[in-house]
């Protein structure tokens, strides 16, 4: 739908290794090298990734839009989560975000990318997340946040340590949770990082509060808490680590 698609790929193998043509084959439609081909251009004010909470695509969605055949012509990402829609008005220029999830809006204006033997190393990304009502301008990223929210005010209730990690181990790993519970709604916390490790090799995202964030709170009509972020800085890059188990 949007000018340029990812045809496929896996989110971490996608910042670890070059992206490929969509000529080139691959073993399976989600694993394995990310691929770009041309789109419809249906939607024309983005790159739209789809299914990305429940599979993790906040990296590969970075990676596509820092690839420098996209990015000298588009620079926003549109992240949406499974049982999840954007309402387009392509006539205004805006969106509604509705369902169950959240969308994940990744802007690259200011971002600095280089690669690294094919690995992706970027900083300056701009994210924000909007969900149940929520409004967004296609034209600058804006967000007017649902009526039954309310900003949050740097006074909040939770004060609590996060661990800088990830995995199985650690909850709170959706995109909502992670910049809206544990980063923005949280005065004792600055900056997060996740680890994601496959072997001795993986990557690094962090997480930064800015003079430029914000964060939204409110209950939905579904009694479900949904957090509203702007303007938290997103940075990747590739790690490689030594592990030694200890015995007993």
């Amino acid at each position: 739908m949007s000018p340029v698609m990812i045809t496929r790929g896996d989110s971490l193998i996608a910042l670890l290794a070059p992206v490929l043509s969509d000529a080139v084959g691959t073993s399976g439609r989600d694993g394995g090298q990310m691929a770009l081909a041309p789109g419809l251009g249906f939607f024309p004010h983005g790159l739209v990734d789809q299914h990305f909470d429940r599979r993790a695509r906040l990296g590969r969605l970075a990676r596509a839009l820092l690839a420098p055949s996209v990015r000298e012509r588009i620079a926003f990402g549109f992240g949406i989560d499974e049982d999840s829609a954007l309402l387009v008005d392509l006539k205004s220029a805006t969106a509604r975000a509705v369902g169950a999830g959240s969308v994940t809006l990744v802007d690259a204006r200011r971002a600095s990318a280089r690669d690294l033997r094919g690995r992706l190393v970027a900083e300056g990304i701009a994210l924000g997340l909007a969900n149940s009502g929520d409004r967004v301008s296609l034209a600058s990223l804006e967000i007017a946040p649902a009526a039954f929210k309310r900003p949050l005010d740097g006074r909040e209730y939770w004060n609590h340590q996060v661990s800088d990690g990830g995995g199985m181990a650690l909850a709170g790993q959706t995109v909502e949770d992670v910049l809206g519970n544990d980063l923005l709604d949280n005065r004792g916390t600055r900056r997060l990082e996740r680890l994601t490790l496959s072997g001795s090799e993986g990557v690094l995202f962090r997480f930064t509060k800015t003079a430029e964030s914000r964060g939204w709170l409110g209950q939905d009509p579904d009694g479900r808490r949904r957090y509203t972020v702007s303007g938290v800085d997103f940075a990747v890059r590739p790690v490689r680590v030594r592990v030694r188990v200890l015995a007993p």
